[in-house]
């Protein structure tokens, strides 16, 4: 190994010295490249060689390349040897291959050899790394989409292109990149030769070379019908297929042929219809058709997830015509027709969409629709309570058709609250109370006849009352205890602590009743503080 590494760095020196000789590299750097060449020699020949050490040697060749021609371009030799300037671009040009035999897989290195054939303008070389990347790794579309590029741009043979397109598309049928790009190189032939024509035109020589179906994108055409084939269609494949279609010159007709033809594949796609809308609208700017497109997208697809996007992209586009695309008549006329909805959550989605969006008079007319064929869910009186005016006979009535939804009783309450004087909602909140209706609320009574003035005596009763047949909940205790501590009455409060962390026995309970005896009850602290301990640790009550 150390003689074909000795051997290599001898056939190098003559280089070196020639560039040592003309001052493009110091006594000492010629020193350093020599030292830095061995050791990665070295690296490359032993048993257990690393990808990391062919690309390390790689950028350091490439490095030195780069500044050696910069230093020759500063001092202005021009007396070096062919052998020289081209030694290190061989030598590079050999790594790569070299490593590309061990690494044949690897297609960032492939690409970086590419680019390198490339800014070294080695055609020839450049033509084999194509052939070999392909060869090795036939389902790589990106190199296979390179190497087309190649084929066009650079060798102006459209040909060829087509062919490798041909091949790659035999190895990797279902990749939508190669179609795409396939795609793009027939536009954009088409659009070289429209111009090409065009010139000659301008100099009194018609080009005649082409047929006038060429130019109507027949073969961009194929190729997009042969992709969907392959493809399951989306709106963001379409849309790729657009966005290259776009930039072409007079491509209305292909623009039409790709949405009509992906409404027959794909008809039931929401997505599709209104990227044809949107195209409709903005290139061509014929909003009534585009309206029209909407609409047979509603009756073809009679769904509320379909109104809602329709609902989206109409709104999408009020700022550029200054009022909603759809006006609510229409927009209404689609909602009331649509078939039922699959579920009360889609409904109330939908709902919600119309409101946040501003179609306040849809949504009124849309949600009294749902709650006339859905009488017997309360999901829809809800979404009235919340969103639209209603009134305290509109609650009450909804209260006892669903008297066990605490959404609606607690609206009922807050707008009872604010409309009714204090007797009558008291009145009102006992006689649910009694019937078992809205049980949470006992402690929203108490507060209100507190706030009221009534006396302990009063609310006690009440309380008794309902704690007959019920148990207080945890909460509506702890406000009853606050309540009776508030008025000085620390036995009560005392004994209700008690029944508090009896039935309620948690390290919050314990910790309140802890603190109410520190503060008004110290005789009974240690006592408490015993009784805690054996239910819970210190660190959960202190």
């Amino acid at each position: 190994m150390a003689e074909i590494v000795q051997s290599y760095i001898e056939d190098s020196l003559t280089e070196i010295h020639e560039f040592q000789h003309l001052g493009i590299f110091t006594p000492h750097e010629c020193k350093m490249i020599v030292k830095k060449r061995s050791e990665f020699e070295y690296k490359l020949r032993r048993r257990m060689s690393k990808k990391s050490d062919y690309i390390q040697y790689i950028d350091y060749e490439l490095k030195l390349d780069k500044l050696k021609h910069d230093r020759i371009k500063k001092l202005g030799s021009n007396n070096i040897s062919e052998g020289a300037k081209f030694k290190n671009v061989q030598k590079i040009h050999f790594l790569f291959q070299k490593s590309l035999e061990k690494y044949k897989k690897d297609t960032h290195l492939w690409i970086k050899y590419i680019n390198f054939c490339k800014s070294r303008k080695s055609s020839r070389s450049l033509g084999i790394a194509y052939t070999n990347a392909l060869k090795h790794n036939p389902e790589a579309d990106h190199l296979w989409v390179l190497s087309a590029k190649n084929e066009l741009e650079l060798n102006k043979n459209v040909s060829s292109a087509r062919s490798l397109f041909h091949q790659a598309l035999k190895f990797n049928k279902d990749s939508i990149k190669l179609w795409i790009e396939y795609f793009r190189l027939e536009v954009l032939h088409v659009e070289k030769l429209a111009k090409r024509r065009k010139f000659l035109e301008s100099c009194d020589h018609p080009d005649l070379s082409n047929s006038q179906s060429f130019f109507d994108y027949k073969i961009a055409k194929i190729v997009f019908n042969k992709a969907i084939e392959a493809q399951s269609l989306s709106q963001s494949i379409l849309q790729a297929f657009v966005d290259v279609a776009k930039k072409a010159p007079e491509s209305k007709s292909l623009l039409l042929y790709i949405f009509e033809t992906s409404l027959k594949k794909e008809s039931g796609d929401i997505d599709i219809w209104l990227s044809l809308a949107e195209y409709t609208l903005l290139t061509l700017q014929e909003k009534g058709k585009c309206i029209s497109i909407i609409e047979t997208a509603a009756k073809v697809l009679p769904s509320l997830s379909t109104l809602e996007k329709i609902l989206r992209f109409s709104h999408k586009y009020q700022t550029m015509l200054g009022q909603p695309l759809l006006p609510n008549h229409t927009l209404l006329a689609l909602c009331m027709e649509s078939h039922s909805f699959k579920s009360v959550e889609g409904a109330i989605s939908f709902l919600t969409t119309l409101h946040d969006l501003g179609y306040t008079g849809v949504m009124e007319k849309f949600l009294a629709k749902c709650i006339f064929e859905y009488p017997s869910s309360p999901e829809f009186r809800m979404f009235k309570v919340q969103f639209t005016i209603t009134s305290l006979e509109y609650l009450a009535e909804t209260v006892s058709k669903f008297p066990d939804n605490p959404l609606l009783l607690e609206a009922y309450l807050k707008v009872a609250a604010f409309e009714l004087d204090y007797p009558e909602f008291r009145k009102l909140l006992t006689d649910l109370l009694k019937r078992g209706v809205c049980n949470k609320y006992v402690g929203t009574l108490m507060e209100v006849m507190y706030s009221s003035e009534e006396d302990m005596k009063s609310i006690r009763d009440t309380v008794a009352t309902f704690s007959v047949s019920n148990t207080l909940s945890e909460d509506d205790l702890y406000k009853l205890v606050n309540l009776e501590v508030h008025e000085g009455n620390l036995v009560q409060a005392s004994k209700l602590f008690v029944n508090l962390c009896e039935t309620y026995s948690t390290p919050r309970n314990w910790k309140r009743y802890i603190q109410f005896c520190s503060h008004h009850h110290p005789t009974e602290l240690s006592t408490v503080v015993w009784k805690a301990k054996l239910r819970f640790t210190e660190s959960e009550i202190f």
